[in-house]
């Protein structure tokens, strides 16, 4: 079963930061005992996911959340990079084809495409995200932390979730990968549109049962680009109580953007 054994910020100067990641992973589910999906707490969701795919009740999800808190009331989230590996067999939820065509997205959807009736695991896909910005955003290449060699971001693929963006016919998938690793950088263009205040999830990570890894970041601002505060998380081990689940709805505070690599 998956649990968060530790979740450990090296913050740097995060005393004097105006946007800092939280301490620890928000849980988002369980493990399921019913066998059926559900997010803890979520108000007016409950299993409606897992009723979309039944998958799911092998799965469980976490975010990753910010705190903007600038007493100015100028300084914001500007820019995040995210290495988040996992280890024994572990892999991230894919989101199942609806009507022959794939539904998975590197961010999260339109409100309207995610809580459709029949889409609405498109609410715990493996995405990105930025707070409160509907346009001029970006995954712009790999993390900081990816190793040397590696030029682009890396997405969880099963070889028919997305489509080859070099393909004219839109025929052509990406090609599949171990579905272990989510590796990349994004920010928006529009760093004015952001909030000064408050907690926003900015990676939602759904991943199966069992699995184990490491994920390690770092959050950029507006005031202090150079001066990003790095995270470190890690999975595994027995199983937190869940007495305080702060979720944010994916409809409060979170871009409603899709994009296809």
């Amino acid at each position: 079963m998956l649990a968060l054994a530790a979740g450990t910020v090296f913050a740097g100067t995060a005393a004097q930061a105006s946007v800092t990641p939280l301490p620890n992973l928000v849980l988002v589910s369980s493990p399921s005992s019913t066998g059926v999906y559900s997010q803890t707490g979520s108000p007016g969701v409950g299993g409606l996911q897992g009723a979309d795919d039944a998958t799911l009740a092998g799965y469980c999800t976490y975010d990753i959340q910010v705190v903007v808190s600038s007493a100015s009331g100028t300084d914001r989230f500007s820019s995040a990079d995210l290495r988040a590996q996992l280890g024994n067999g572990g892999m991230y939820y894919i989101p199942p084809a609806v009507g022959g065509l794939p539904t998975d997205s590197n961010y999260v959807q339109a409100v309207g495409t995610r809580n459709a009736v029949g889409k609405r695991f498109l609410q715990v896909d493996t995405m990105v995200m930025i707070p409160n910005v509907s346009s001029g955003i970006g995954i712009f290449g790999k993390s900081a932390f990816a190793p040397a060699g590696v030029t682009t971001p890396t997405m969880p693929s099963n070889g028919s979730n997305f489509f080859d963006a070099n393909d004219p016919n839109m025929t052509a998938f990406e090609p599949a990968n171990d579905m272990s690793l989510v590796d990349a950088a994004w920010t928006t263009t529009v760093p004015n549109t952001t909030p000064t205040a408050g907690t926003f999830t900015i990676a939602r990570l759904t991943v199966k049962n069992g699995s184990t890894g490491t994920f390690i970041g770092r959050i950029g601002s507006l005031l202090t680009p150079s001066s990003p505060v790095s995270f470190t998380y890690f999975l595994g081990g027995a199983i937190p109580e869940p007495t305080s689940v702060a979720l944010l709805g994916l409809g409060l505070g979170a871009v409603a953007l899709r994009r296809r690599k």
